[in-house]
């Protein structure tokens, strides 16, 4: 018997509630689910009938296996049966079995078909009515579409707002781009549970009122959300700065330049205001930075990378200003407002093509998928008008009472329509719903992931509540290597503003494996500093992603010569979209032995035998279409070559077609004469049978006559090639079959069909079930699970090519359209558009995230990542240490572009992942352990580089490769170079950074010291004791513990003092009670000395000021004559701290405090002369404010002194 951790049972016993089981990967979510049903049919008292629970799949195959699971199920329990099951309850379970096949088990689809012939008196259906396939659809919605069209062009006043809306939304070539768009606020209206009700929403939302305020209207957050993240982004940018300006002197005394630009943009980041963030944003200057001329080298380099990083803050801050806040906030609402009229003709067209379209339909009898669900919706509905709240009807009443239990597999992929359906058919306590948040991976089919959000959030975890979620967070599948680098990953990504949701404690995978296999996860950096051209070039990125090919390939290689029992169909590659780079990792697997799979999407119209085929029947509906019919005569067909198709070309003028009669009679009968001749005769009975059969029987017939069939069959892969062929004969037959008839509608329905992306796959010679390396996309593996599990092209950006469409949805923020110049015929995004993109961006990345999820969670026991290092960009390459700079400093996730920019950050946040920066890619993997990855940086060589280096190689460059003498004579230039030196070496002996404090000791008391030297040696005489004369820098040896100590108390104390406060006795002790002075420093503080100052009129002049600095520190660059004359041409980084600073009458005045036993006025001057004028300098530098007075404070003398 199976055992259950608790979450599981608690899912299987709960009873009278509604359930969301949130089961994450691996967690065994269909046997909780399976259990649940088998323990509902079995338990003893009130055991339920399979007739009374529903269970909706989201696919066929799914349904068919839950019903499969059930029957084996209940089959176990009775032969299991040891006499604990009652008689009745054994007699119940039989009956179970027998009306398995009749149980509601069952697509959504299916299930509202259903729904439909039970009740379709109830809205005037037809219950034979016929689900149509896509391509007979498309047909249809074509045809409505140009009548619709047609019919509106003929209406004079309709005929002014169509051609207003081709204008705006169609192009040069026509009104084709209106159709599509007007088909796409079909589809996406029908995904909302009343699309006509929220047509009518979203029209209504351009019309603004004039009070209308933008920080109120639902488009600014999402913006105001991107314009942060942007912002972190920059302040990232910074990071990386602030780290590398430090490295070097000349550079670090610009870091409080950057530090305050850093500032501004952390303000920004932390607006959450339009308004705010306009303000912000306008007051936002970049200054000239200065040039690294007199640098040093190294410093150069430093510059220049922050130079870089700067510039890309710059981009960034340039960009989201031009883009959101160049305009004014009331620019931003007439444009809405203006935009109105535009929208309300496009809703009003999209209105008119829906009530056509199921017209055109409903006299076929025809419904579509989206039919079922709105069709059921309405049968389940009591009759409402717009705007009023939905409510049961008598059908949904009567299936509330049918089904005691309703189980959604998959929930987490409902739309709102399933959403309120099964609502209308629940008694309110019967729902059990399993998902997981986090594989929600189809909003490209209009799946609606906050509706699984939004209970997750909401329902209680306490027993008995009446929405309650359970957590099952338990994997019975990976290895713990796989789940602590999927919960470092996630613990990082996955946020609340990157994902909608925090990747916390219930939403971490817990090991649930009862085996002793550790795994491992392995990350594989590929190198192209090697790679010629640019990032953005096509070409470019596929010679990079055949370098991964090669890794992977050599990889699998390696792993199945190395874990015992491992198969070639035991490993995945996964993609994120496997269009072009399939047909690589194919190519490349195959080369190196190894057996592949890749299920194909699309393509079947280009491979050869069906263009060709295609290309015949244009010829044959019309054969003046020289490219078709080239393509014809220079197949097997007829057989010519091109020599003989230029001949024919050149015979006559006008179509190639009037060429070749003219050929035949021209030409001395030869070859090709004949074959002409044939193919004349042949053309002539095929167009002639056209005219009266099908496109079905011209196919066949065309291949009876050229035995075609048979040819292909005859080549490479040739079942393959004839399957395509009857796959496309089989296409003809099926659009006869709906309706349609004549080979132009059909070849015209073919160039929709390829343009609009519906395609077969070609026939496949290899199955899933062989032992082959598949390849597939993320999607696709989706309920899969492989024992290792190759997870590819993570460098890859994502997709945001559909945010420049014309026209932009959203379920809550309506449709967003652009405003229209019709003088200057340009268009601009309205605040509607930018809003619905930002947020679509937004939930994009959610979605990216939540498919790299699904990625890493398929692996059992081995996950290998793969990505480049595209450290190559504009002909200059980037060191390892820079290419991972950027995710040293951990940006935040929602800032991510990529799969790696989720992935890197918590790989580099392991301990020791600095040696990452000095390695150098290998060929064959050097793995660097960090934590749990196992990382490798990999230099790999293709064919291409081979060549390239081959051809460039010669004998030197074979000798330095083997480490021999070349041979070749020092040229001059080089030992010019090896030979220079430096011309300032007395500045490479000293100190690039010195303090105020250095320096007056270097400029004052090195003088000091020499002339008491000197009076040494002249007052000594003979017989004296030259050592009885203590030199000054030794006379205060004794006290110079207690000196300095009582000096740097008094300083700290007058940093405390608070000049405006009259008891000075009363400050000190609340300093000693908040701990501020140590004891030890509380037996040197001289409240005397205090107060007296605290009564001076500097005390006084201070206390009047309104900008008073205390302990003011400041770095500037002076010349570096100033310290060491012997050195001159340098700069020295001066460093310094200010006592007190306050401005006096627009000016600077500076002071010191000073505790010396000096007892004349002329002998401060004479020691801190040098001290008070580089500060003096230093203010004027950094402020550019002239200094009025630098004055010296002397606690001994409680006098104020002025240099």
């Amino acid at each position: 018997m199976m055992t259950w951790t608790k979450p599981q049972s608690e899912a299987i016993k709960s009873r009278n509630q509604n359930l969301l089981l949130a089961a994450a990967a691996g967690s065994g979510k269909t046997a909780v689910l399976v259990e649940r049903i088998i323990q509902r049919l079995s338990e003893s008292g009130r055991p339920l009938d399979i007739t009374e629970i529903l269970v909706v799949t989201f696919t066929k195959a799914a349904a068919g296996e839950m019903r499969e699971r059930i029957g084996a199920a209940l089959t176990k329990k009775l032969e299991e049966d040891d006499g604990a099951l009652a008689d009745e309850v054994r007699t119940h379970v039989e009956q179970q079995l027998a009306l398995l096949p009749a149980a509601s088990i069952s697509t959504f689809h299916a299930f509202c078909q259903h729904v439909l012939r039970t009740y379709f008196y109830t809205i005037d259906l037809d219950p034979r009515f016929i689900v149509a396939g896509t391509e007979e659809l498309e047909i249809l919605r074509q045809t409505v579409l140009e009548d619709l069209f047609l019919a509106w062009y003929e209406d004079k006043e309709k005929a002014a707002v169509i051609t207003r809306l081709t204008d705006i939304f169609g192009n040069d070539r026509g009104d084709d781009r209106l159709m599509d768009l007007i088909v796409q606020i079909y589809d996406y209206s029908r995904s909302q549970p009343w699309p006509t009700e929220w047509l009518h929403q979203a029209t209504a939302q351009y019309d603004l009122p004039e009070t209308a305020e933008l920080d109120a209207l639902p488009w600014g957050k999402p913006i105001v959300t991107a314009v942060k993240a942007r912002l972190s982004r920059c302040v990232s940018l910074y990071d990386e700065i602030m780290t590398e300006v430090v490295k070097t002197t000349d550079t670090a005394v610009y870091g409080e330049f950057f530090e305050a630009e850093r500032n501004l943009f952390r303000a920004g980041a932390g607006t959450d205001t339009w308004s705010g963030l306009r303000l912000l944003l306008s007051d936002l200057k970049f200054k000239r930075l200065p040039s690294s001329k007199n640098f040093d080298m190294a410093a150069k380099e430093i510059w220049e990378s922050v130079r870089g990083r700067r510039d890309k803050a710059k981009k960034i801050f340039s960009a989201v200003n031009n883009e959101y806040f160049s305009v004014s906030p009331s620019a931003w609402l007439s444009g809405i407002r203006e935009a109105a009229p535009v929208m309300k003709a496009l809703v009003d067209l999209a209105e008119a093509f829906y009530k056509a379209y199921n017209e055109a339909k409903k006299e076929k009898n025809w419904l579509d998928f989206g039919d079922l669900e709105h069709l059921c919706l309405r049968v389940l509905t009591a009759p409402r008008s717009e705007g009023e709240a939905v409510g049961p009807s008598p059908a949904a009443r009567e299936l509330q009472k049918t089904y005691k239990e309703i189980l959604i597999d998959e929930y987490q992929d409902t739309n709102g329509v399933q959403e309120l359906i099964i609502d209308l058919i629940s008694n309110g306590c019967n729902k059990f719903m399993v998902g997981d948040i986090k594989q929600s991976i189809y909003r490209f089919r209009l799946a609606d992931p906050t509706l699984f959000l939004e209970k997750y959030k909401t329902y209680s975890s306490h027993t008995g509540a009446a929405d309650r979620r359970i957590d099952l967070a338990t994997n019975f599948r990976s290895t713990p290597a796989v789940i602590t680098a999927t919960n470092e990953v996630f613990s990082y990504a996955m946020t609340e503003n990157a994902a909608g949701m925090a990747y916390g404690d219930n939403e971490k995978l817990y090991l649930g494996r009862a085996d002793e296999e550790a795994g491992s996860v392995e990350l594989h950096l590929i190198d192209n500093a090697a790679a010629d051209g640019e990032e953005e070039d096509d070409a470019v990125e596929l010679d990079n992603f055949e370098r991964q090919a090669h890794v992977i390939a050599d990889r699998i290689s390696e792993l199945t010569a190395e874990v015992p029992g491992l198969h070639y169909r035991d490993i995945v590659i996964l993609l994120r979209a496997a269009s072009q780079k399939a047909d690589v990792l194919l190519r490349v697997l195959r080369t190196a032995g190894i057996p592949a799979f890749a299920e194909e999407k699309g393509g079947y119209f280009d491979v050869m035998e069906v263009q060709l085929i295609t290309a015949l029947l244009a010829c044959i509906d019309n054969p003046c279409q020289d490219i078709p019919l080239a393509a014809v005569l220079r197949s097997p067909m007829v057989g010519l070559d091109e020599a003989a198709l230029a001949e024919i070309r050149l015979t006559c003028d006008g179509w190639l077609w009037d060429c070749l009669p003219a050929y035949t009679k021209a030409s001395v009968p030869d070859t090709h004469a004949d074959k002409i001749t044939r193919f004349l005769k042949q053309m002539d009975a095929w167009r002639t049978y056209s005219r009266r059969a099908g496109v079905a029987d011209l196919l066949q017939r065309i291949y009876d006559d050229t035995a075609y069939l048979d040819y292909v069959g005859a080549m490479k892969n040739g079942p393959a090639r004839q399957a395509n062929l009857e796959a496309l004969y089989e296409r003809a037959r099926q659009y006869e079959e709906a309706g349609f008839r004549g080979l132009f509608r059909f070849l015209k329905f073919i160039e929709k069909m390829k343009k609009s992306g519906v395609d077969l796959a070609p026939a496949q010679l290899l199955g899933e079930g062989e032992n082959v390396v598949r390849i597939m996309t993320i999607h696709k593996s989706k309920g899969l699970e492989f024992p290792v599990v190759f997870l590819a092209n993570t460098e890859k950006k994502f997709n945001k090519k559909d945010m420049q469409a014309p026209v932009l949805f959203h379920k809550d923020l309506g449709i967003g359209i652009k405003s229209f110049d019709p003088k200057w015929r340009i268009t601009w995004p309205t605040l509607i558009y930018n809003g619905i993109k930002e947020q679509t961006l937004q939930e994009n990345r959610a979605e990216e995230e939540r498919l790299l999820y699904v990625a890493m969670t398929r692996a059992k026991s081995r996950l290998v990542v793969v990505g480049s290092m595209k450290r190559k960009s504009g002909g200059t390459v980037k060191s390892v240490a820079d290419f991972l700079a950027p995710w040293r400093h951990t940006p935040r996730p929602e800032t991510g572009d990529s799969y790696l920019d989720w992935i890197m950050p918590p790989v580099l946040a392991q301990a020791g992942s600095l040696m990452l920066d000095t390695r150098i890619p290998t060929e064959k993997p050097e793995f660097l352990q960090l934590g749990i990855w196992n990382v490798a940086l990999r230099s790999v060589v293709t064919g291409k580089d081979v060549s390239s280096v081959i051809t460039e190689a010669d004998r030197r460059l074979f000798a330095v490769q083997a480490g021999i003498p070349t041979g070749t004579p020092i040229p001059g230039w080089l030992d010019r170079i090896l030979s220079w030196q430096y011309a300032y070496k007395a500045a490479t002996r000293t100190t690039a950074k010195l303090s105020v404090s250095e320096i007056k000791r270097r400029l004052y008391e090195d003088e000091t010291a020499a002339a008491e030297s000197k009076r040494l040696i002249q007052e000594t005489g003979d017989g004296d004791d030259p050592f009885a004369y203590t030199p000054a820098w030794l006379a205060e040896t004794g006290q110079v513990r207690s000196g300095i100590f009582a000096g740097t108390v008094y300083h700290k104390a007058l940093q405390y003092l608070d000049v405006h406060a009259a008891e000075v006795g009363r400050q000190v002790t609340r300093w000693l009670s908040d701990g501020i002075f140590t004891d030890e420093e509380k037996e040197v503080l001289n409240i005397a000395d205090l107060t007296a100052f605290s009564k001076s009129d500097l005390a006084g002049r201070i206390a009047a000021s309104a900008e008073v600095y205390r302990e003011y520190p400041f770095s500037i660059l002076l010349d570096s004559e100033i310290a060491m004359p012997a050195t001159k041409g340098e700069k020295i980084l001066v460093q310094g701290v200010i006592d007190c600073l306050f401005k006096e009458d627009g000016k600077w005045v500076i002071v010191d405090y000073k505790t010396d036993h000096l007892e004349e006025e002329a002998a401060f001057r004479k020691r801190y002369t040098v001290q008070l004028s580089l500060y003096k300098r230093a203010v004027e530098q950094i402020s550019g404010i002239e200094v009025k007075e630098a004055l010296i404070y002397s606690s001994r003398l409680y006098k104020t002194i002025s240099i």
